[in-house]
């Protein structure tokens, strides 16, 4: 989004520990919280490099499929290993941050690893995608 808000096509996925299949979760059932943000020296982009996903299953009828399991809490800290995990597409010019992620229980315990992908911070891909030129 322009405005760096949550795109409604925003989403994470969630594998437990000794599962072998991914739960989707669509962007009706969480919020994004920043709670930090990385400058690249090389883009001048800003990504919101750690933040907080706090899920919200109460009263929006989300169905049981996509009620997190009772072990889940209520947020997630995202917080990267390394800042400077910045992409650039040679092709396209498209700048994005891809990267691997802590994941924190609300009391800063480890339970898990991420891979987190965010754009929109930089260069829009929708110019490239309505441009029509062969």
């Amino acid at each position: 989004q322009t405005d760096q808000s949550k795109s409604p096509w925003s989403s994470f996925n969630l594998i437990e520990m000794g599962q072998s299949a991914a739960t989707h979760y669509p962007a009706a059932v969480f919020d994004w919280v920043p709670d930090r943000w990385w400058t690249s020296p090389r883009s001048e982009n800003s990504y919101p490099v750690a933040s907080t996903i706090q899920l919200n299953f109460g009263g929006d009828g989300i169905d049981s499929l996509h009620r997190p399991a009772p072990s889940l809490p209520e947020s997630l800290r995202l917080v990267p290993r390394l800042d400077g995990q910045e992409m650039l597409s040679l092709i396209s010019g498209v700048e994005y941050w891809e990267g691997a992620c802590e994941v924190l229980n609300p009391k800063g315990k480890r339970i898990g690893q991420a891979y987190v992908e965010l754009t929109g911070y930089g260069t829009a891909l929708t110019p490239l995608l309505n441009d029509t030129s062969p």
